[in-house]
C-alpha cells in the first residue's frame, strides 16, 4: 500500500510526517532525535523480532513470512519479512532491519514506541530511493528507537 493510500486514512498526520520526510530528504539532516515524538520509550530490536520464539510477538496483521513487498516498496525482490531482518550488511539491508523492526514496534499495542505505523510508512517511501549517506541517517534514527528496551517476552 502506498503512502497515498495510508494517507487517506491519517492525512494530517500523513501530511506532517511526509513533510518532515521530505524537509530531511532535501538536504537539512540535522538532529536525529527531532524527528522522533516526544515519550516513545520502548523499542525491540530487528534481532528480537527475527528470534523464532519472539515470533507469537508479531502483531497482526503482521508475519514473519508476509513478503517485504506486502508493506513496504519492494527493495529487497523475493524476501519475506522475516529475510529482511535476517540480513547482514550496511545501507539499504541496515535500513530494511531497522524498518521492520520499527513497524512491529510501532504496531504492538504493548510497546511505547516513538513512532505510529503510518509514519513509519512515510519514511520509508521517502527514503528509497536515496544515498546510502541518507539510507544510514534514517536507519540510524530508527535503530536508536529499536533499541530503547523491549518490554515483551
Amino acid at each position: 500500500m502506498s503512502i497515498h493510500l495510508r494517507a487517506l486514512r491519517f492525512p494530517a498526520l500523513a501530511l506532517a510526517v511526509a513533510a518532515a520526510a521530505l524537509l530531511f530528504s532535501a538536504g537539512d539532516l540535522g538532529s536525529n532525535d527531532a524527528a522522533a515524538h516526544e515519550g516513545g520509550t520502548e523499542g525491540c530490536t530487528p534481532g528480537y523480532w527475527k528470534q523464532e520464539q519472539h515470533f507469537d510477538s508479531w502483531p497482526a496483521p503482521y508475519d514473519p513470512d508476509d513478503a517485504f513487498s506486502d508493506h513496504f516498496e519492494d527493495v529487497f525482490p523475493g524476501m519475506t519479512m522475516l529475510d529482511v531482518l535476517s540480513q547482514g550488511g550496511g545501507g539499504l539491508n541496515a535500513l530494511g532491519r531497522h524498518m521492520v523492526a520499527a513497524l512491529l514496534n510501532s504496531a504492538h499495542p504493548g510497546i511505547d514506541y516513538s513512532f505510529v505505523e503510518v509514519e513509519v510508512f512515510a519514511w520509508f517511501d521517502n527514503t528509497v530511493p536515496n544515498t546510502k549517506d541518507y539510507y544510514n541517517f534514517v536507519k540510524d534514527m530508527f535503530e536508536d528507537e529499536n533499541q530503547l528496551g523491549c518490554p515483551l517476552n
